[in-house]
């Protein structure tokens, strides 16, 4: 054998092996980091402001401040918007810290669910409990931060289909890739110096608005448009694609929701509430996406059917029963300001009276709308 070949052979097993060791070097990195870093909760926990961080929040310090809380609403922004702790608890003559609004961003049931889950354990034991569903609830969804950190396998794989099922059961197995999005926003925050202090009010509730951007009455006029078809536009998709705007999948969470709080050990009440919107929006969602509205109000009749012992409240069908907002109630499509959030409070008021008739908070007078829904007794 020459010794050019002998050559060449020694140098293919060298770069074979520095190849090799490539990998495996790339692999280790790539390991310490899901487990020293994707896989470490302080990640997750870091930013008070991302979703992850906020239910951290929620969980160990805002509800145990409330650890008598005797009414909970959950939802997204629009119920944290809608009642104001202070109000409900003075207008029921309870204490401070007695009602707690859980209201987040973007809360989904999913998100609501786990929630309470962690959140109820804390709790001495509230009597009623309220709950805020969305028109966009019923349809196709993607997974936020939370459902990516905290799904289970068997919630993975039944609320989701597809390529987002898929997504969901790699980064069940490799967390890095479901914490690319949030490292990706924690490098940001970083670099802009976006605020990072705890967003919680007095009040207990999530600060959305700088306290200079509240108002007691919004603008006369607002495009619905955007978020019309920010909303209602992927069910329109679904329908057209399947023939139906309400998504099977997005039911589960739904479901879970309501059957746990159910199940407390507490003759508990619940409540569950869908918003009124502005007027000129809700005109404008019966207008340009019916079947969509129209289909999201028959599942609200069958969630009444399926739990008698809840209270179903369709804001959309009797928005008089939730006071009679009017344009400048809201700053937006949705979100109440002060003379909206007032209205509402006084309004959810009347309806925990009724529902818990033997409770010490009867001794004020009521002064109640007899065109209010009556719900059924507790099995």
């Amino acid at each position: 054998m020459d010794r050019s070949s002998c050559t060449s052979s020694s140098d293919r097993l060298t770069a074979r092996r520095e190849q090799l060791l490539g990998i495996a070097g790339a692999l280790a990195i790539l390991l310490s980091f899901e487990l020293l870093i994707s896989r470490a909760e302080g990640l997750w926990t870091r930013d008070p402001r991302s979703k992850t961080g906020l239910h951290d929040v929620l969980v160990h310090e805002v509800v145990p401040d409330h650890r008598d809380a005797r009414i909970v609403f959950l939802g997204d922004s629009c119920m944290r918007d809608a009642f104001d702790p202070i109000q409900v608890e003075n207008e029921l003559g309870l204490e401070r810290g007695q009602v707690l609004n859980l209201g987040v961003t973007g809360g989904t049931p999913f998100d609501c669910e786990l929630l309470w889950r962690e959140a109820r354990p804390q709790l001495e034991g509230p009597d009623v409990v309220v709950v805020g569903l969305e028109d966009h609830h019923f349809g196709p969804r993607t997974p936020t931060d939370i459902e990516q950190h905290h799904a289970s396998l068997a919630e993975r794989l039944h609320d989701f289909g597809g390529e987002t099922r898929m997504q969901l059961l790699a980064a069940s197995a490799w967390e890095t890739f479901a914490a690319r999005d949030l490292l990706e926003k924690q490098v940001q925050t970083a670099v802009r110096g976006t605020d990072r202090s705890l967003p919680i009010g007095t009040d207990g509730r999530v600060e959305w608005r700088k306290p200079e951007e509240v108002r007691e009455s919004g603008p006369a006029d607002h495009d619905p448009e955007p978020r019309l078809t920010e909303l209602f536009g992927p069910m329109r998709e679904l329908r057209e694609s399947e023939g139906s705007p309400l998504s099977d999948r997005a039911l589960q969470p739904i479901d879970r929701l309501i059957e746990s709080i159910l199940r407390d050990e507490r003759p508990l009440r619940l409540v569950v509430l869908r918003l009124p919107r502005r007027p000129s929006f809700e005109t404008a969602s019966r207008e340009n996406f019916y079947q969509e509205f129209a289909a999201v109000r028959h599942a609200l009749d069958q969630l009444q059917g399926a739990y008698p012992r809840a209270l179903v409240i369709d804001g959309a069908r009797h928005p008089d029963a939730l006071g009679s907002l009017d344009e400048t109630d809201f700053y937006d499509w949705g979100h109440a300001t002060g003379s909206g959030s007032r209205k509402l409070g006084a309004q959810i008021v009347k309806f925990v009276r009724r529902l818990t008739p033997s409770l010490p908070w009867m001794r004020i007078p009521l002064h109640g709308d007899p065109s209010i829904p009556q719900p059924s007794p507790p099995k």
